[in-house]
């Protein structure tokens, strides 16, 4: 049978935790599988363990290649690993996450069942650090669900290869929040989507080395920056969701890290921006709820400002 389905997952010093994602992919029940596995400059040993698995696994039904991307970023190593793909459709999906055995399955049988779809998403389970699980949605058609809630995070989606390459990959400009900004393009390019309704088959772990372990003021520069790039690719009507999100960032990062030098300074400043630039009474009035919400609690900010779209 003819490849359906390549799977991308890039990796950055995961020696210790890609086994568990490779191990998922083994597990699938779906073949033939194309996989491309993208080496991101590591230095542990990750390469060497890629290629490992390379030797063991890779058979007819079960392509498997290594490549190497020496330019730094996620963004980077996923767009080198679209490069190569050949199949119809492509998958991306993260080096410390896994899939349940049926996974790509029965988003094999979505497409091949629904030929006039672009994108295909589904929910997951995320395991959050606390000990805590929840439920990730897939954004649909609503880009508020994929601003505000990650509906087009990475393990949610998998799309034709050629809409991905044209509305123009990843973008390595994007330092945080990239896969919300790739959703963005992919919502406005149109086409059908369909979400693989039923129990999550991909679980997501949050570790401690994620990018949400980066130092609040490079997260909030990194933040304000992509928030710039999701405003321009925005309806106009929409455009003033980049600064909720700006705002909602603000609030965190004097809840998370009120003591970290210069974050207070930064974090203000960008509320100030975002407030200063609201057309109306009722988006000031949300902003400044929102915030002084957010800095307190870690959730129900976007829950506010869901009332003054």
């Amino acid at each position: 049978m003819e490849k359906f389905l390549t799977i991308i997952i890039p990796a950055h010093n995961r020696k210790e935790l890609v086994g568990r994602t490779l191990h998922s992919l083994e597990a699938q029940t779906a073949r033939p599988l194309d996989i491309i596995l993208v080496d991101n400059n590591s230095s542990d040993g990750t390469r060497e363990e890629l290629t490992r698995w390379q030797s063991a696994l890779d058979a007819p039904d079960f392509t498997i290649r290594v490549l190497d991307c020496d330019t730094p970023g996620a963004a980077a190593a996923r767009n080198k690993g679209l490069e190569a793909v050949t199949t119809p459709w492509v998958m991306f999906f993260d080096s410390d996450d896994t899939m349940r055995p049926s996974h790509c399955s029965r988003v094999i049988d979505t497409a091949r069942s629904n030929p006039q779809l672009a994108i295909i998403g589904w929910d997951v389970d995320m395991h959050l650090a606390d000990g805590s699980t929840r439920r990730g949605r897939f954004a649909r058609t609503s880009s508020w669900i994929n601003i505000f809630h990650g509906g087009f995070a990475t393990q949610r989606w998998c799309a034709r290869t050629e809409l991905v390459r044209k509305v123009g990959a990843w973008n390595p400009a994007a330092m945080i929040w990239n896969d919300i900004e790739l959703g963005t393009r992919l919502l406005s390019a149109g086409g059908e989507i369909a979400c693989i309704e039923g129990e999550p088959s991909v679980d997501v772990y949050h570790t401690s080395d994620s990018i949400s372990a980066q130092p609040w003021l490079q997260r909030l520069q990194r933040m304000d920056a992509t928030a710039a790039i999701i405003e321009s690719e925005l309806p106009h009507e929409k455009r003033h969701w980049a600064d909720y999100k700006r705002v909602i960032a603000a609030g965190e990062a004097l809840r998370c890290a009120p003591k970290e030098p210069g974050v207070e300074a930064a974090a203000r400043a960008m509320y100030g921006r975002a407030l200063s630039r609201a057309g109306t009474f009722s988006r000031r009035m949300a902003l400044r709820l929102a915030f002084n919400h957010i800095r307190r609690f870690p959730r129900g900010a976007t829950a506010i400002l869901s009332f003054f779209k």
